[in-house]
């Protein structure tokens, strides 16, 4: 992988213009990094893929994958690249302040529902499906506009995602993730930076301390606070995303994913993608390939 999260969560200071703001960028850049801020986030990935670190979850992404982000939610894209590779705007955005939508609905009461959508968008949402399509159309075209008419394409962009149909909008985080301390916050993501880039190799708990200077009990302590679950369940969840995507994006044969996944033995690796994915690696790479993915 070409870049992974900075070492602490960074508080990214956003100017926002009556209220919003749409950006674009290439990757790698400044902004490419874990970071945070107080705006809500609706963010477009264009091209590459690779692994969507949002507040204690990872998930694959793959180009048009359409992501809302919470305020104050950590959150990084992670592009798997070659040696000196750059993606021009891979990154479409654009921030929204924490109570735009609750402000304007105390004057508009009918924009209530999309300010209560936002509301439980804090943990993060996906978009697939047609509702990603469409919410893709509408950030494109957002900087050929300006002022009622692009206030009006926010409007119409929210409002897609809010009546996105269940099995196009996916809550990443349904339990809410854990509340770290900014100490904590900074070595769980000196562990995901560490576990990230050495996915491929036989890694241990102990590999892990020595690397957080850590006693191993600490960083297993540390990772079932903000996961959940602790250090084995972790790795294999991010080789498991890892494998998800180069199903996805590869014509790799199983066996050869297995092994650039960090999985050693093939039989583990299918019972496990299974409990993960729910069917097989062979189904998985089929339903994407059905769906033109």
């Amino acid at each position: 992988m070409s870049e992974h999260p900075e070492p602490s969560a960074v508080r990214e200071l956003i100017l926002l213009d009556g209220g919003f703001h749409w950006f674009t960028h290439d990757f790698p850049h400044p902004l490419a990094r874990w970071h945070h801020h107080p705006e809500i986030e609706i963010h477009l990935l264009t091209a590459s893929s690779g692994t969507a670190l949002i507040g204690s979850t990872a998930t694959v992404f793959t180009p048009g994958s359409l992501f809302l982000v919470g305020a104050n939610l950590p959150h990084n894209w992670v592009s798997v690249l070659s040696e000196g590779q750059t993606v021009p705007r891979r990154d479409i955005a654009v921030h929204i302040a924490q109570n735009f939508f609750r402000d304007l609905a105390t004057l508009a009461p009918d924009l209530t529902e999309l300010a209560e959508f936002i509301d439980r968008g804090r943990q993060g949402f996906v978009f697939s499906g047609a509702t990603a399509h469409a919410g893709a159309d509408l950030l494109r075209t957002m900087p050929a506009t300006r002022g009622t008419e692009r206030f009006l394409t926010l409007l119409e962009l929210v409002s897609i995602l809010a009546h996105a149909p269940d099995g196009e909008c996916t809550l990443i985080d349904p339990e809410g993730g854990a509340a770290l301390s900014d100490d904590d916050d900074m070595l769980y993501t000196a562990a995901l930076d560490y576990m990230l880039t050495h996915l491929r190799e036989p890694l241990r708990l102990s590999d892990l301390a020595a690397h957080l200077a850590l006693s191993e009990s600490s960083v297993s302590r540390l990772l079932t606070r903000a996961t959940t679950c602790g250090f084995t369940h972790t790795l294999n969840r991010l080789r498991l995303i890892e494998a998800c995507r180069l199903l996805r994006t590869t014509d790799s044969p199983v066996s050869e994913i297995c092994y650039a996944s960090g999985f050693t033995s093939l039989s583990n690796f299918n019972r496990r993608f299974r409990e993960y994915a729910g069917v097989t690696p062979r189904t998985y790479r089929r339903s994407f390939t059905l769906a033109g993915a």
